[in-house]
């Protein structure tokens, strides 16, 4: 192989990557209706103690996708599980659970994306239930008009006996 032929080949093999990224972005961003769950672990603060449990979501929305960027509107069920409250001589079993809406911002890296999200929940700890506000932040892999997302949402409970709530999951979508 010659010195010129070399050149060539190591400039197009240091060019491929960033080419494949150009056209990659818009052939797999898809825009539309989507719908989609996810399970993971949820985290229940109290305000004595730090409680968890296993915890699914399901969700939906529509993604407004223009090349690199992603706007969405979405909405989601959360059954955060079943948290445990210790009285002076009973143990109260209570299930946790809401109903959240987010605007969602995202940018497309090719097959790899990242997004993140702010919106309102209403939720219900045991007896006492409200609305406030929720936010969260993820990464996804496309492939085709499927992806995997990992994400982390943080619900601010503004309740005098509850005040943070939060999930870690893992999951898919699929936009048709």
């Amino acid at each position: 192989m010659t010195l010129k032929a070399r050149s060539i080949f190591k400039t197009a093999a240091a060019l491929a990557p960033m080419a494949a990224l150009l056209f990659c972005a818009p052939a797999v961003a898809d825009s539309g209706a989507y719908i989609g769950g996810s399970i993971g672990q949820s985290y229940l603060d109290t305000g004595c103690c730090d409680e968890d449990d296993s915890a699914w979501k399901v969700f939906g929305g529509y993604n407004f996708d223009v090349t690199f960027l992603n706007l969405a509107v979405e909405a989601e069920y959360v059954d955060f599980g079943t948290y445990h409250s210790y009285g002076s001589i009973q143990v109260y079993d209570y299930d946790v659970d809401a109903l959240a809406g987010f605007g969602v911002a995202g940018l497309d890296l090719g097959f790899i994306g990242f997004f993140a999200k702010a919106g309102v929940a209403n939720w219900d700890v045991g007896s006492q239930d409200g609305t406030d506000p929720a936010y969260g932040i993820g990464a996804r892999l496309t492939f085709s008009s499927v992806e995997v997302r990992a994400e982390y949402e943080y619900f601010d409970i503004d309740n005098f006996r509850y005040s943070d709530l939060s999930l870690l999951s893992i999951g898919a979508a699929w936009t048709f």
